[in-house]
Formats: structure tokens, sequence, C-alpha cells
């Protein structure tokens, strides 16, 4: 069996590599395993080994945490492109500033003069 600061390391190292985008059952997945590794920690009576495991958690968490709210700002983006989409789509004359690839801003020279 691997010890325990092994599997800390190893959380550590997977909620370094979650990117961008994490999904909410990998940020749910990986909170579980750290929820266990926790209530681990409170069985440890060593005071070395349990400041150096105290650090892992709190890096764990750190990292968890900044994962989660990644997550939430990829989906707060998500939901503002759909419903600008929604908007352009429902109302065709107006043009928006953020689809600047439309046909009628490339099309579009410039006031008559």
């Amino acid at each position: 069996m691997r010890s325990r600061k092994v599997r800390f390391t190893e959380l550590v190292d997977e909620l370094g590599r979650l990117g961008d985008k994490p999904g909410p059952e990998a940020i749910t997945a990986l909170e579980d395993r750290l929820k266990q590794l926790d209530r681990e920690l409170r069985s440890v009576t060593d005071k070395f080994e349990r400041y150096d495991l105290g650090k892992l958690s709190l890096e764990a968490h750190t990292l968890l945490t900044a994962a989660h709210q990644r997550s939430v700002i990829a989906l707060d983006i998500a939901e503002s492109a759909h419903t600008r989409a929604v908007h352009d789509a429902l109302h065709p004359n107006i043009l928006s500033p953020q689809m600047r690839e439309r046909e009628e801003l490339d099309i579009w020279d410039g006031f008559d003069r």
C-alpha cells in the first residue's frame, strides 16, 4: 500500500493537471479522494508527518478551490455566449459587437460620403 504522502502528492499532481475547463465529474472525484485522505490525516499521531501531510492537504484544498472557480468561470462564459447567440438570432437587425465575423461587418465599408 502506498504511503499517505505519496497519495497526497499524486492528488496534488492530478489537481495541477486539470486545465482551464475542468469538468464537474473530475472535480467531484478528486474532492472525494481529498476528503478520504483528510479523514486518514486525522489518525496520524507523528507530529512531523502530520505537519507535512497538513501542508500537502492545504495545497490540495487550494488547487481544488481554484479548479472549482475555473469551472464556474468556464460555465459562465459558455452561458454568456449562448445568451448572446440567442439574442443575435432573435434580433437580426441589431449587430452585436461580439460578432465581428458576421458577413454584414465584412461587406460594410463605411458611410457613403
